[in-house]
């Protein structure tokens, strides 16, 4: 259960007594009955319902998921081939997905307003610094990928780190989404 189901659920509790209380007094007679929901359980609600995810978000993140988890299938396929002339052609499509991903990722943070910026600070923070890797090991990939003669045992280690920083990606994606009240779909 995410955050957004709890907190929905406790609003709900206190709603639900206050109701009942007027229905069993003959439509309300001698007063509606009160909730006191406490201050808390107010905040955490308010704060829910600023972190949920526009319509356009959901839209965008799934998008973004599945050109993650393309890139990660590109890493994985990449470090399976053996060196062969097909090899440079697979190296610069891995790299397209890469950059994709990558934009993806950055394009969608962008998308966060101030108040889901504030409440998910910290997955936010986690998710910036895996994108960061993410550009590192993207750039020391294409410099191997547009230098010229491809080596397949050094495309293949630098695969492998991509593949692992597109993974950290892809949690980080996953936590924030569910955050959000984004449905992460199972692979």
């Amino acid at each position: 259960m995410n955050r957004l189901s709890a907190v929905l659920l406790c609003a709900l509790s206190f709603v639900s007594p206050s109701l009942y209380a007027q229905r069993s007094q003959g439509g309300g007679h001698g007063g509606p009955a009160k909730a006191d929901p406490s201050a808390a359980s107010i905040r955490d609600f308010k704060l829910a319902l600023a972190v949920q995810a526009d319509p356009d978000q959901t839209a965008q993140y799934r998008a973004l998921a599945k050109s993650t988890e393309n890139a990660r299938n590109r890493a994985h396929d990449l470090q399976q081939l053996a060196a062969n002339d097909d090899l440079s052609k697979q190296a610069k499509d891995f790299k397209s997905a890469v950059e994709q991903a990558a934009n993806e990722n950055h394009d969608f943070m962008g998308t966060l307003n101030k108040a889901q910026r504030t409440v998910l600070k910290e997955q936010v923070k986690k998710f910036e610094k895996a994108g960061s890797e993410l550009a590192k090991q993207s750039k020391a990939f294409s410099q191997q990928v547009d230098g010229g003669k491809v080596d397949a045992s050094q495309l293949s280690a630098a695969a492998q780190k991509l593949e692992r920083a597109l993974a950290d990606v892809q949690t980080y994606q996953q936590n924030l989404a569910e955050e959000m009240g984004i449905q992460v779909q199972a692979k």
